[in-house]
Formats: structure tokens, C-alpha cells, sequence
């Protein structure tokens, strides 16, 4: 594991228990794309320096009980204030009832579902299959995951819009304004520079259509 481990994939991120779409190993391969994709998305965060110096304070993937101050609060969350206005940080990892969520799932996920889609055979790349199951619109699930992930992870400070959903239809409302309480893992970095000074903040290109097209 890497912070996050099987436990977060469920509900719409839920990896179905079936050999046949393992493409890597059928020795649990959902942990390879967490140990690649959750340090890629907090490197891009992070840059270099600050991910080396994250990492020393994680010992097996979690974080140290007397880790800095600092990443406590990026892992486990922070309110603060900032210009007058309180904000919430929930953080990399938070607990909402019974759900475990974590940006990071949700930037794992995408990569895993998208490898999923297709395997490498004798024949060239392939589409995977599975017995007694019906097709989906693989499009629809990774639009509607990408989209959460931009969410919480960049936000929606942008000429984007605000990116919801109603009745399972995406939406995006051109109009909301920024004064919305709880931030993305970029705004928490450029918020508090101070402790992480020099944050690289790439990122990403941002929401995606039904089409699988960039707004």
C-alpha cells in the first residue's frame, strides 16, 4: 500500500473481483498502480524536493506518528483561515460516515479502469471480456471519475466551472463563484506556501465531456 490501500475502492470506485481483468498479476495488481500512480500525483503536487522530503516522514507506505506538523495536515486534513475566510482541507485521506475517500483513489482508479479497457495479447492490444456481464459505456465512468478527481484535486476555480452531478447527469455551473469552504490539494499547497514553499502545482488539463473531450 501507499497511503491508501483496497479499502478505498468502493461505491463507484469499487475493482471487481474477477481474475480475467487482472492484466498485470493475478497476485493483487490494484497495489502496482497505487505504489506508481499515488506518488505521480503527488509528485506533480508536490514537485521533487517536497515529495523526497514527504517521503521521509512514511515508513511501509504510512505516515509516521511523529511526522511534521505539516504533513499531518496534508494527510489527515486542516481548517484554516485564509484572507478572512475559513477553509477545509479534508485532506489525502478522510472518512465521511462509513466511506473512506481519497483524491489519490480516484487518480489510481482512473488509470486502473482505463488500463482495464484493453490487455496486450499474441494478437496486439485487445479488449478485455468478461463471462455473463453486460457492457457499459466505459466512457460514462471515466468521465464521471476523472471529473470528481479534477474536483478534489485542482478544484474548480476556473473558467470550468463547478463540476456536479444531477440524477447521474454531469453538470458544470459556469456561474458559481469561489467562496465555497472546502479546497482542492492544489489551493491547500498555494494557500499555505510557507510550509510548502516552492510546491510545484502542476495541473492537469482539467474536465472532460461525455464525448471524452477536454472543456
Amino acid at each position: 500500500m501507499y497511503l491508501i490501500d483496497e479499502s478505498y475502492f468502493i461505491q463507484e470506485l469499487t475493482i471487481p473481483k474477477n481474475d480475467s481483468l487482472d492484466v498485470i498479476t493475478n497476485e493483487n495488481p490494484l497495489n502496482l498502480f497505487i505504489d506508481r500512480y499515488a506518488r505521480l500525483l503527488l509528485t506533480n503536487a508536490l514537485g521533487i524536493t517536497l515529495f523526497a522530503e514527504f517521503e521521509t516522514n512514511l515508513t511501509n507506505g504510512e505516515l509516521k506518528q511523529d511526522s511534521s506538523e505539516k504533513w499531518k495536515d496534508l494527510v489527515n486534513g486542516k481548517t484554516y483561515t485564509e484572507s478572512g475566510v475559513t477553509k477545509v482541507w479534508k485532506g489525502l485521506l478522510f472518512i465521511e460516515g462509513a466511506f473512506k475517500g481519497s483524491v489519490l483513489a480516484y487518480y489510481v482508479y482512473y488509470h486502473w479502469y482505463l488500463r482495464q479497457m484493453t490487455q496486450m495479447s499474441g494478437f496486439g492490444e485487445v479488449k478485455g471480456g468478461s463471462v455473463n456481464a453486460s457492457s457499459i459505456n466505459e466512457t460514462d465512468t471515466l468521465v464521471r471519475i476523472w471529473n470528481k478527481f479534477i474536483e478534489m484535486y485542482q478544484g474548480s476555480n476556473t473558467v470550468y466551472g463547478t463540476y456536479s452531478e444531477i440524477n447521474g447527469v454531469p453538470f458544470y455551473d459556469y456561474y458559481a463563484n469561489n467562496n465555497t469552504q472546502n479546497v482542492s490539494l492544489l489551493q491547500f499547497l498555494s494557500d499555505n506556501q510557507e510550509n510548502y514553499p516552492d510546491a510545484l502545482l502542476r495541473a492537469e488539463e482539467g474536465f472532460i465531456n461525455n464525448f471524452g473531450l477536454w472543456l
